[in-house]
């Protein structure tokens, strides 16, 4: 009898728990703005929220942000619309207002460890945008590690920080904390660490651990790892795969080769192209902040180096006095014949004062405010040209949403000044890039602007104004992943194409992925109209690309591609690429840059033929000049 009503009590507790659970549950899932909401109230909010769900997994963020918003308007404490809120301004380029909702979480909720973890992701975020905060973002995930210390995600971003900070014992102890915990992400960026430490044979150590464990996980799961697995979703143990055998194979290569010991499934041969190009001059021991460009400064017939650096300027190697610097775009801003340089400040973050350096026969002279460019403004590219046909270079700026400045500005130059005008080149996202060019052939100057997280819009030039064609000529929803745009004329036609990157994670790049994001080549109908030609042209694999530029490299009268691969983050290594143009119907890869051996940061690439001999000259920044064969 006693055995019975012990058995009754427990069951009866049992019932107890599982109705408080499931209370709690409906509790924190129901609209708790008021404890007595009636029927239709609730109804309402679970058909926003839902709604909300369905926009955000179709990766319509945009429209799920408002839904969110929606939800929250009936129920203002609800965690999950909450934090979702912010997961869709994170995924449609707004950092600053996802960080703004997470702290609001944060203080509602100071237990919710997956809200803490999430603002330090975005807080650490380097993107277009993304005013990265170092400092927030540690906090947040320690605190993110305090309420949840079994969780090896926090270890991890903090290891990260340390890495972008140059901190590499700091980050290498914090990813070991990882790895000892089975995180192969923690395997893979401990070697990575020891990797820029060039402690190689630790880093081969904890490559083999990561590709021993995937072994060991398809032996369980039957399921057959190979380089080009890319089946659904990659888990986080086949990216580390992926990345571990690439860089094993750039590891063991400064050992001498692999050893025996390390199996034939773990090893690759790569059959790349040659290296066709020779290393003219290094950039060893200059810390590249940004990108650069070759210009015959003085027209003495050889090319000279100008690139940004973290600290300054830099001509040959020689500082100018410009502060830190992200790009050099030279043209010719007086029509004297002599280039001039226009230096930009900030780049995808942030804000900074751009310099326009007047070329006065081989000695630069800052004349930035006389010439109306003064002032700080977020600027990640500056594109000159005669936009509105007065024989008188132009300068077209794009950069980041910003209070005071528009993400899109058009200068035109009169009297030997630049002033801002209103063109109605009108556009409501991050602005990574432009390119200009005549495409519908009506003698004037039409601008495509690459977006971040959003589409591009190609603006047609109606002479004073510009009207958005972008759905008229066949690119609507074009870009919004890449950093890098540009109007070339591949097939020699004579009417400029389009092209607009897309930039891969590290391990789709290096798959050559066709299911990841690839670059797409439109071809222009000569009206002004375009029509995707990427898979046709071999075009259709992913890229870890930055900057790509257009140049001859080979001679033969077809516009070759360069791309420059790397990331804003420091763990995303790989060769930049060349791909020859095969008269104007193929492109392959022909050459990397500096080697197939050699992954390198590439943040941009210039090209220039100063010597006028048909040989281009390519600097690959964090390399240095490269020569393309001689024709």
């Amino acid at each position: 009898m006693k055995r019975s009503l012990l058995s009754m009590g427990g069951l009866f507790l049992l019932l107890f728990v599982l109705i408080a659970v499931l209370r709690t549950r409906s509790d924190d899932q129901a609209p708790t703005a008021s404890s007595h909401v009636d029927a239709e109230t609730v109804r309402s909010f679970w058909e926003v929220y839902n709604a909300a769900q369905e926009a955000r997994l179709r990766r319509d963020y945009r429209a799920a942000a408002e839904a969110y918003r929606n939800a929250l308007a009936i129920d203002p404490k609800h965690q999950d619309s909450l934090f979702y809120l912010a997961i869709s301004f994170e995924s449609s380029g707004k950092y600053s207002e996802a960080a703004t909702v997470l702290r609001e979480l944060t203080t509602l909720y100071p237990e919710h460890a997956r809200a803490w973890s999430q603002l330090g992701t975005v807080l650490a975020t380097t993107a277009p945008g993304a005013a990265a905060d170092f400092d927030g973002a540690e906090t947040a995930f320690k605190r993110s590690e305090a309420i949840n210390p079994e969780h090896t995600g926090p270890f991890l971003s903090r290891g990260r920080i340390a890495l972008e900070r140059g901190k590499l014992d700091e980050a290498a102890e914090l990813f070991r904390i990882a790895a000892d915990a089975g995180a192969p992400d923690g395997m893979f960026l401990a070697g990575f660490t020891a990797y820029q430490k060039e402690d190689f044979s630790e880093a081969s150590k904890f490559f083999l651990q990561v590709l021993r464990k995937s072994e060991r996980e398809a032996a369980i799961s039957g399921r057959v790892s190979t380089e080009g697995d890319v089946e659904g979703e990659l888990t986080a143990l086949d990216r580390a795969r992926i990345r571990s055998r690439w860089f094993l194979f750039w590891t063991v290569r400064r050992l001498g080769g692999y050893p025996e010991s390390v199996p034939e499934a773990f090893r690759i041969e790569p059959d790349p192209p040659a290296n066709r190009f020779e290393r003219v001059r290094g950039v060893a021991g200059v810390d590249v902040a940004g990108r650069g460009a070759l210009v015959d400064i003085d027209r003495d017939g050889r090319t000279n180096l100008v690139i940004a650096t973290r600290d300054r300027l830099r001509l040959d190697g020689d500082p100018i006095a410009v502060p830190a610097a992200w790009d050099v775009v030279p043209f010719d801003a007086d029509g004297d014949g002599w280039e001039d340089l226009y230096v930009i400040g900030s780049g995808y973050t942030g804000t900074g004062t751009n310099t326009l350096l007047r070329n006065d026969r081989g000695r630069l002279v800052d004349v930035t405010e006389a010439w109306g460019l003064g002032g700080e403004r977020p600027t990640a590219r500056a594109v000159p040209a005669d936009i509105d046909g007065d024989g008188k270079t132009d300068l077209l700026e794009v950069g980041n949403l910003s209070a005071e400045w528009p993400p899109v500005r058009l200068f035109l130059q009169r009297n030997e000044r630049f002033e801002l005008v209103d063109a109605a080149l009108h556009f409501d996202a991050h602005a990574v890039d432009a390119t200009v060019a005549d495409v519908d052939g009506d003698e004037r100057i039409d601008v495509f602007v690459l977006g971040w997280k959003a589409p591009g819009r190609l603006f047609r030039n109606l002479g004073g104004s510009f009207e958005d064609a972008t759905k008229s000529a066949g690119l609507a929803s074009v870009g919004g992943d890449g950093f890098s745009a540009l109007f070339l004329d591949f097939d020699v036609d004579g009417d400029p194409d389009l092209l607009v990157t897309a930039h891969a994670p590290l391990e789709l790049s290096l798959l050559r992925s066709a299911k990841g994001p690839t670059p797409q080549l439109f071809e222009n109908d000569g009206r002004g109209h375009f029509v995707d030609h990427t898979s046709e042209l071999g075009l259709d694999r992913s890229f870890g690309v930055l900057q790509a530029v257009a140049a001859d490299v080979d001679a033969d009268g077809f516009p070759d591609l360069i791309f420059a691969q790397g990331g804003l983050e420091k763990t995303h290594l790989e060769p930049s690429v060349v791909l020859r143009n095969l008269e104007g119907k193929h492109f392959i890869p022909w050459s990397y840059l500096p080697s197939a051996d050699e992954p390198r940061r590439a943040l941009g690439v210039a090209t220039s033929d100063a010597r006028a001999d048909g040989t281009v000259d390519v600097f690959v920044s964090g390399v240095g000049i490269l020569r393309s064969p001689r024709p």
